[in-house]
């Protein structure tokens, strides 16, 4: 098993181990399948020339779900409309944002995340996203350690 305190090889957008402790091994036949649960470090090797799949499905992290979120958002152009000018104080100083003033934008924000399809549809295109092997790089480490454990959690 592995966590969020496991170490992992540095530079790479695969958790992997550098070394694992083995647990479980198994030779599969052509068209036997192997689940993996979450958590559970894993490493494969063929034994002959074979076809192997890996699917596997990761949760997106806030910060990606925000970045994908605000460039839909920018793409909307009902969206790109000022709000309501709130009526101000005239006795606050210049450039100053009341408290009532930053809970009404907090708010009109909150709104339009809470009852957006926008927001429906950005956090979708970002599961539905393929993340691709080619963007692995592979770094000299990589390539001097002769063997790395593949691990998700």
């Amino acid at each position: 098993m592995c966590d969020a305190e496991s170490e992992f090889v540095e530079g790479q957008p695969l958790k992997l181990l550098p070394e694992m402790e083995i647990n479980f091994d198994e030779v599969l036949a052509p068209g036997d399948l192997l689940y993996v649960p979450p958590g559970l470090s894993h490493y494969g090797v063929a034994e002959d020339d074979c076809l192997t799949y890996s699917f596997g499905f990761r949760m997106p992290n806030i910060a990606d779900m925000m970045d994908r979120v605000s460039d839909k958002f920018v793409e909307d152009q009902q969206l790109r409309n000022p709000l309501i000018d709130i009526l101000r104080n005239k006795q606050n100083p210049i450039g100053q944002v009341t408290q009532a003033e930053l809970n009404y934008l907090k708010a009109e924000l909150l709104s339009k995340l809470n009852n957006s399809k926008v927001l429906e549809d950005a956090i979708m295109s970002l599961m539905a996203e393929a993340k691709c092997m080619e963007e692995i790089r592979i770094t000299e480490q990589l390539l001097l350690t002769p063997h790395h454990f593949f691990t998700t959690y």
